[in-house]
């Protein structure tokens, strides 16, 4: 499945490199509320299919997720964060290495 710009640009909040995530919530607040039910149902979507991949993870963060788990773990808190009021995500919760340590490219 390829994923809207959007969607990326959420989970980019999460790369190790711009430490941003605390802005997620002003991202999602500033979507139109189409395109936020959208980018909510893209995501939901993504979740209950698992589309979403260690890959995945590696992309957005520029860390390798500790496992597998690890890596879905935090993509469901990331969605809890940006549509159901959760907690701040942390990255260090789930990652294996530090930014850039290795690549799956």
């Amino acid at each position: 499945m390829t994923f809207s710009p959007d969607f990326y640009t959420l989970l980019m909040h999460f790369n190790a490199n711009l430490t941003i995530s605390d802005e997620l919530p002003d991202y999602v607040e500033s979507l139109g509320e189409l395109d936020r039910q959208a980018l909510q149902q893209e995501f939901k979507t993504a979740l209950e299919k698992d589309l979403l991949t260690e890959r995945d993870f590696y992309k957005t963060t520029s860390c390798d997720p500790a496992s597998k788990e690890s890596a879905r773990a935090f993509f469901e808190s990331v969605y809890r964060y940006a549509f159901e009021g959760g907690e701040e995500t942390d990255l260090t919760d789930y990652w294996e290495t530090p930014p850039n340590w290795r690549s799956y490219d």
